[in-house]
C-alpha cells in the first residue's frame, strides 16, 4: 500500500503533469504559432537536415551550416558559417562541401558559482573538448568523436578516445538503422549542459552508453525504438540494459509533442544488488507567437532492488526572441529523488539568455535560486560553447 504522503506527492505531480500537457498541447494547437525553438521553428522539424544523426547533434550538413548563419546567429559574414570560418580557400571550401566528408565538433568552457548562507564557491573549467567526423554516402553513412576530458572539475586529463561512433544505415526514405556509442532517444535533446534533468535520470552527456537504434521521422511523425546498455567502463553496480521507444507528433509543422518510456535492468543480480528500473516522460515544443516560444519535460521513474524509490524530475522554460540570436529566458526545474522524502526535492527557478553572436558561437547564462525544504541559496553558469 502507498504511504499517505508519498500518494500525496504522486497526486500533486500527476496534476502539474496534466496541468503542462494541457498547456503545452493547447499551444501546439494554437492557430497562432509561427515559429519553433532554434532552427526547427522555422519549419525544419527534422534532425536531419542540419545532422548526420537522426536524433541531432554531432557532424553537421552544409545545409545545416548555412542555416546557422542565416537563421541563428546575430551577425556574420557570407562564408562565416564554413569550417574555417570562411578562411580557407573558396575552392578548398567548396571542395569539402561537395565531399563525402562531414564535421562537427564543440568546446566547452562554463564557470561556475554557488552562495548560500555557509559556503561560497565558484569554478571556471573546460567541461568539454572533442572533434566529430562523419563519412556520408547517402544510404549509409560512419562517425566518429574524438576527444574525452576525464574530470574536467579536477586532474583534467584529456584522452583522444572515441566517446561517440555509429555506423548508421537509412532505407525507405525515412528509416535508419543505426548502432555504435552515443546518447539515447530519450526526451527531449538539448544542448543545455546546465538542464540537471538528464543527468538526474542518468542520461547525462558524460555517461555512455552503446545502442542498437530503428528510427523512422516522417513528415509529422517520428518514432524511434532502441536497445541500449551500458559501457564496459560503467561501474558494476551501475550497468544497466534497457529498452526504449520515443514517438513525438509534429503539429503544424513548427512544434512538436512527444512521449518516451523506458524499461531496464542492471546491477549484479547474483550478489542480490541488481535493480529493475522504468522512466516515462512527456515532452513538448510550443510556439506562443513569434518572438515567444517554450520546451518542457517531466519524468517519472521507479527503480525496484533493495529497495522502492520513485523519483519526479522536470523543467519549463520559455524563451523571448526580441532579435535574431538573442534569447531572454524564464526557466524552472524540478527534482524530487524519492517522493517519500521531502528532503530529496529541490525546485530551481532562473533567469538568463542564450546569445549567438556569430556563427560557431554561443554564450549561455543563468543564474538560479534554488530551494530545498527552508533553505536557499543560488546557483548561476556562464558557459561559452565553441563549435565546429
Amino acid at each position: 500500500m502507498q504511504h499517505p504522503k508519498q500518494q500525496d506527492h504522486t497526486i500533486s505531480f500527476i496534476g502539474g503533469l496534466s496541468f503542462l500537457a494541457s498547456f503545452v498541447f493547447t499551444s501546439l494547437l494554437s492557430p497562432s504559432a509561427e515559429a519553433f525553438p532554434e532552427l526547427t521553428r522555422h519549419g525544419y522539424v527534422s534532425c536531419t537536415a542540419c545532422h548526420v544523426s537522426p536524433n541531432g547533434g554531432g557532424a553537421m550538413t552544409p545545409y545545416g551550416r548555412g542555416l546557422s548563419r542565416e537563421l541563428l546567429s546575430t551577425w556574420g559574414g557570407a562564408r562565416e558559417a564554413e569550417v574555417g570560418h570562411g578562411i580557407l580557400p573558396k575552392e578548398w571550401s567548396d571542395a569539402l562541401e561537395n565531399s563525402k566528408l562531414r564535421l562537427g565538433g564543440d568546446v566547452r568552457w562554463v564557470q561556475t558559482h554557488r552562495e548560500n548562507a555557509a559556503v561560497r564557491s565558484g569554478q571556471f573549467f573546460t567541461m568539454q573538448a572533442q572533434a566529430e567526423f562523419a563519412w556520408d554516402e547517402g544510404p549509409w553513412a560512419i562517425a566518429a568523436a574524438i576527444g574525452k576530458l576525464e574530470d574536467p572539475r579536477g586532474k583534467k586529463e584529456f584522452r583522444l578516445v572515441s566517446p561517440k561512433y555509429y555506423g548508421l544505415v537509412r532505407f525507405a526514405e525515412a528509416g535508419a538503422l543505426r548502432a555504435g556509442r552515443f546518447a539515447p532517444a530519450y526526451g527531449l535533446h538539448l544542448a543545455d549542459h546546465t538542464l540537471s534533468v538528464r543527468r538526474a535520470l542518468g542520461l547525462g552527456p558524460d555517461v555512455e552508453r552503446d545502442n542498437l537504434e530503428f528510427s523512422w521521422i516522417g513528415e509529422q511523425n517520428q518514432f524511434f525504438a532502441t536497445i541500449t546498455q551500458s559501457a564496459e567502463s560503467t561501474a558494476s553496480t551501475d550497468k544497466e540494459r534497457a529498452s526504449i521507444v520515443r514517438y513525438e507528433r509534429i503539429i503544424n509543422s513548427n512544434s512538436r509533442v512527444g512521449a518516451s518510456f523506458w524499461q531496464g535492468s542492471g546491477g549484479d543480480h547474483d550478489a542480490a544488488a541488481g535493480f529493475d528500473r522504468w522512466m516515462f516522460g512527456v515532452h513538448g515544443i510550443a510556439n506562443l507567437s513569434k518572438e515567444w516560444f517554450l520546451s518542457a519535460e517531466i519524468d517519472r521513474s521507479e527503480r525496484t532492488g533493495t529497495s522502492l524509490v520513485q523519483s519526479q524530475y522536470g523543467y519549463l522554460r520559455l524563451n523571448y526572441e526580441p532579435v535574431q540570436g538573442v534569447w531572454p529566458l524564464l526557466q524552472y526545474q524540478h527534482e524530487r529523488g524519492d517522493v517519500s522524502l521531502n528532503s530529496s526535492e529541490s525546485n530551481k527557478y532562473g533567469i538568463g539568455v542564450n546569445f549567438f553572436p556569430r556563427p560557431h558561437f554561443e554564450f549561455f547564462g543563468i543564474w538560479n535560486r534554488v530551494s530545498r525544504g527552508s533553505d536557499w541559496s543560488d546557483e548561476a553558469y556562464l558557459l561559452l560553447h565553441y563549435y565546429l
